[in-house]
């Protein structure tokens, strides 16, 4: 009896002794219960707004060195995390993350930070750098700026916009697109949505778009920007990237603009003495041996308004009160229009009362009204069964 309870004793004294394990004892008489902290595997996938995966996100255990980054299909495995963890995601470009590890596969959606992508230049087929890290001649176009511009195609709104880009319209026509120069380059690159264009074709394409549907504008000015697209490239790129679907809630952008356009210069139209002395001039520039004024009409034309000097009444009246006859029949009417008797040309003048300050002092107004929806709302449907197993016993 004695040599059974040292017995239990020692085996009691070596439990004891043991690490690494807790107990709660409540009562002596009570069984032991051990209390661990299990870890687990936390795995998942991050995508950025429009569902497009991110390779190279840092995820990470928050306050621990613990972590990993995705990988090409933007998929991630990490060891070692407990339930109640929180894990925290960044990736340069985007806003951090972190989510509650409760044991099941995470779906980590990264949003875009408006702040930071201000700062970083598209460089190729994609790629982004820090304009701030950044050793190559390169620069970002703010689209929030050009579109505030009142110009009719993005070349125009380049013009002293960008340190060493030149534009320069080639004629006065409503509409007509900027030629664009580089460093004193003339035949650039245009790279849309990574499709690669040469001058012409590209700067067709260019001026189509609007500020209101691109993304982001760089501008490659160097040969070290500009390698990555090769020798075609060597007077600069413009990339371009328009704007995509994303994921989030709807978002509605109303722009309007309503301009008036005024001529900048206005003709001044000859007077009575000018038109009678330039028509005589050129009557005499073509041989003709009597001109349609005569000195006496000329000196009345000079002296100004004839109605203080009293010339011109007897003509006036005359033309009011003689008669003229406008009518026309339905055959001469018929004849217009006949093709057989018109033969391709004008048969009939027309002659009606109209203010030739209509077609230079006219002003025009101008309506501009672009409307934009971004986002939209997403529906998961999870779809469960039930299993029931029965066992039988035989």
């Amino acid at each position: 009896m004695l040599k059974r309870l040292k017995s239990v004793s020692m085996l009691l004294f070596l439990m004891g002794a043991s690490t690494g394990s807790a107990y709660a004892v409540a009562n002596p008489g009570v069984t032991d219960v051990k209390i661990t902290q299990q870890t687990g595997t936390c795995k998942g996938v991050v995508v950025d707004a429009t569902g497009e995966t991110v390779i190279g996100a840092s995820v990470v255990v928050k306050g621990t060195t613990n972590g990993t980054i995705t990988g090409i299909d933007g998929d991630f495995s990490l060891s070692g995390v407990k339930q109640g963890d929180v894990i925290q995601v960044s990736f340069v470009g985007y806003l951090t993350q972190e989510i509650k590890f409760k044991g099941e596969s995470l779906k980590i959606i990264l949003q875009e930070d408006s702040q930071t992508l201000q700062e970083v230049v598209v460089v190729g087929y994609g790629g982004v750098q820090k304009a701030k890290t950044m050793t190559a001649s390169a620069a970002t176009v703010k689209m929030s700026e050009l579109a505030k511009l009142p110009v009719a195609s993005m070349s125009e709104g380049l013009g002293g916009r960008v340190t060493g880009v030149v534009t320069q319209q080639a004629s006065g026509a409503p509409g007509e697109n900027a030629r664009i120069w580089i460093r004193g380059g003339e035949n650039i690159l245009y790279v849309i949505d990574d499709v690669v264009m040469d001058s012409g074709q590209g700067n067709e394409f260019f001026n189509r778009l609007r500020p209101d549907d691109i993304a982001s504008m760089s501008i490659l000015k160097d040969a070290a920007a500009t390698a990555v697209y090769g020798p075609r490239a060597a007077n600069g790129v413009v990339v371009i990237a328009t704007k995509r679907g994303q994921e989030g809630a709807p978002t509605i952008t109303l722009n309007q603009k309503v301009s008036i356009m005024t001529p900048a210069y206005r003709p001044k139209g000859l007077s009575s003495y000018e038109y009678a002395l330039a028509r005589n001039e050129a009557e005499l520039a073509s041989f003709q041996e009597s001109p349609t004024f005569n000195d006496t009409e000329l000196s009345k034309y000079y002296m100004g308004d004839l109605w203080q000097k009293g010339y011109g009444f007897e003509e006036i009246r005359n033309l009011v009160n003689e008669r003229y006859n406008l009518g026309y029949s339905l055959q001469d009417i018929n004849d217009l229009f006949d093709p057989l008797k018109t033969q391709g040309k004008n048969i009939q003048d027309y002659y009606s009362s109209y203010d030739p300050w209509d077609m230079f002092d006219h002003t025009q107004p101008m309506y501009q009204t672009n409307v934009s929806l971004r986002g939209w709302r997403t529906y998961q449907i999870l779809f469960k069964f039930g299993i029931y197993e029965a066992k039988w016993c035989q």
